[in-house]
């Protein structure tokens, strides 16, 4: 080091240095663009850019009651920029639907999906008319008009019945349609027109930002049950996290069942990936899917006549306990139920 002190440099020396120094940092400044550009993550609206890759974490009350053997975790699909777990499935109805802008989303909801569409229907150039049951959290349709959605709330009632939320959604979307069809463009019903109609059968008016929208140029039902959009975006996204973010290590995968899209998506990549793996249904008593899994028959003892309740179901989630078989979860391969 004494003898490198004393050398003198050679012609040429400082400036080499130089331009190694420069070459690195040059280098730091690119990477480090390259790094920011991946962190941000991009889309046809903000609200969609920040659907998915929810973290996934520890259930340790859980993992205490089953023994030291059991590593339990839970996805956190709360995370989602709606606060519910119907974020990928809003998304992924709006995008393969492909409507002109200044069409109407119509879709029947125990709330959650609703609300997950309302905040993307507007950047899409959409608006929303949801349906609800009377028995869905107050809080839930206070938030749908914040977030400019016109509610319809109709009595609770049975999916035989053409009362039923999504019964009237589905009405309401095809009258539109229908009207378009056989009444012209140009003649098209303002909202207003059919309010009194509307309110006779226990809707709530809309609100005031409904008037500032045209009328409806199409009306979509979205359909969130039927709509296979919905089991395959889970397959698609959810599924793939979840393998992802457990090293490919997952023994068993447990969900509830409301329209059956999350169960039916991860079962089927399950079953193209990992046959391993096992998927259970877990419903609160009295679900007639339950039956229809371990028994083939959807039908629950709760369901007799005379002894049949309003809420059977002991549970204060909103939407699961399904009492019919959908689209959605008829796709999906399961092992068994609780």
């Amino acid at each position: 080091l004494d003898t490198m002190a004393r050398r003198r440099p050679a012609a040429g020396e400082p400036l080499f240095v130089a331009g190694v120094a420069v070459g690195f940092l040059l280098s730091w400044v690119v990477l480090r663009r390259r790094l920011r550009r991946e962190e941000i993550r991009e889309s046809w609206c903000a609200q969609a850019a920040l659907v998915g890759q929810t973290p996934m974490v520890r259930l340790r009350s859980l993992e205490a009651l089953c023994g030291d053997r059991v590593e339990i975790v839970g996805k956190a699909e709360h995370v989602n920029p709606s606060g519910t777990g119907k974020d990928r499935v809003a998304l992924a109805m709006i995008e393969e639907a492909r409507l002109p802008r200044g069409s109407t989303l119509v879709e029947g909801s125990s709330g959650s999906t609703v609300v997950a569409l309302a905040p993307l229907a507007r950047p899409a150039g959409h608006r929303l008319v949801a349906f609800l049951p009377d028995d869905v959290a107050k809080e839930k349709t206070e938030q749908l008009r914040v977030l400019g959605a016109d509610v319809r709330v109709v009595r609770a009632a049975s999916i035989a019945s053409p009362g039923h939320y999504v019964n009237e959604a589905r009405r309401y979307a095809a009258t539109g349609e229908a009207a378009k069809k056989r009444r012209g463009d140009d003649d098209l019903k303002e909202e207003g027109d059919d309010l009194k109609e509307e309110e006779e059968g226990g809707f709530s008016p809309p609100d005031e930002e409904s008037v500032f929208f045209p009328p409806p140029a199409r009306r979509h039902f979205c359909n969130q049950f039927e709509n296979l959009a919905n089991c395959g975006v889970h397959e698609r996204t959810t599924a793939e996290e979840v393998f992802a973010q457990c090293g490919g290590r997952v023994d068993a995968f447990v969900a509830s069942a409301g329209t059956g899209g999350t169960l039916a998506g991860v079962s089927r990549y399950v079953r193209r990936r990992r046959e391993k793996t096992k998927v259970y249904l877990a419903d609160p008593t009295g679900s007639s899917l339950f039956a229809r899994v371990t028994h083939g028959v959807c039908y629950a003892p709760q369901q007799r006549e005379r002894s049949v309740r309003r809420h059977r179901y002991d549970t204060v989630v909103d939407g699961v306990g399904l009492d019919r078989v959908t689209k959605n979860f008829d796709q999906a391969r399961l092992d068994d139920a609780l």
